[in-house]
This record gives structure tokens, sequence and C-alpha cells, in this order.
């Protein structure tokens, strides 16, 4: 029975980390917030060195969970008013918005949406380290 359940744990595992919304729907965040970062947000702020901004990481939990340089937090879990990802996403000013107009990147407003609800259920299951 333990194996059983073990082996279950882990076909899950291997399908996709599902982190609870507050709507008691799961959010995965390999097919559903990965690829928002992976189209919109890692080419300034992912994995390329070269090209980062703000010294900002989205594809590592130490890099999105750290403290900026003005002392806030790009994401606050469980608290997406409080989170700059979500300022940013959500901003009208062009100077403050991200992806930045000038980027040819745009957000739909389910995206954001999405990122919200995720913050929102605490922004589990960050690429490189398990929740």
């Amino acid at each position: 029975m333990v194996l059983a359940s073990l082996a279950v744990i882990g076909l899950l595992a291997a399908a996709g980390r599902v982190c609870a919304g507050e709507d008691g729907k799961g959010i995965d965040f390999d097919r559903e917030i990965r690829p928002i970062f992976s189209e919109s947000c890692y080419p300034c702020h992912g994995p390329d060195e070269n090209k980062r901004k703000a010294s900002l990481r989205f594809d590592r939990k130490e890099g999105a969970f750290k403290a900026l340089k003005d002392g806030k937090f790009a994401i606050v879990p469980g608290h997406p008013a409080q989170s700059q990802l979500v300022r940013r996403i959500t901003a009208t000013d062009p100077g403050e918005k991200m992806p930045p107009p000038n980027s040819g990147r745009k957000l739909t407003r389910p995206q954001m949406d999405l990122l919200q609800r995720w913050i929102r259920a605490g922004a589990k299951c960050v690429e490189g380290v398990k929740p």
C-alpha cells in the first residue's frame, strides 16, 4: 500500500506541479505559469545573465522572491497587491509597464489574472525548487 501511494505521488510529480488556487482549482505551474514567464519575462529576467535587467530573475525561486534594490519584492506569496510583479504588469504608465511596450510582448487580461491568482495561492512551484 505504501509503495502504491509513493508511485502515485511520483506520477503526479512527473506530470507537473499543481498548486491549489483560492477557488480550489489547481494552478499547474509548468503548464500555465511557466509559459507566461518564458514568453514575456525570461527575455529580460531569465537565465541569460547578459540580457538580465535589474538583477531580477524569475526562473529561479531565490531570484523571484529576493528583495529588490528598493527593499520591495517582485513576488510576495499570498499578497498580489504587495507584489511588484502585479504592480508592473497592470501599470498604465508606459515607463512602469511590464513587459515594456517597446519589447513587442504584451500580457493578456487572463494571463494577468492567472498570475495574480497564482501569487494569491502562495506562488508555489517556481522552477528549480519543488513546493
